[in-house]
C-alpha cells in the first residue's frame, strides 16, 4: 500500500537557474571564435601587427593565397 510522505522538503530553483545560466554566458564568452587579427591571450584588436601591444603574444597572420 502507497503511503503519503510525511514531510516534503522543498528546493527554490533560482539557484539552479542562475548556476546554469552564469555557466553558459561564461562559455558563451569564453569560448566565441576569434576574430580575423584577434590576440588569442587577452582578445585584443592587433589586426596588421605581428605581435600584441597588450600582452606580447603572437598573432598567427592569415595566410593569403600567392
Amino acid at each position: 500500500m502507497y503511503r503519503i510522505p510525511e514531510f516534503v522538503i522543498f528546493l527554490p530553483l533560482w539557484p539552479v537557474l542562475l548556476m546554469f545560466g552564469f555557466t553558459t554566458a561564461w562559455r558563451w564568452y569564453r569560448f566565441k571564435p576569434l576574430a580575423p587579427g584577434e590576440c588569442p591571450t587577452c582578445r585584443y584588436d592587433a589586426a596588421g601587427l605581428d605581435a600584441c601591444p597588450e600582452c606580447g603574444s603572437p598573432i598567427a597572420r592569415e595566410q593569403s593565397p600567392a
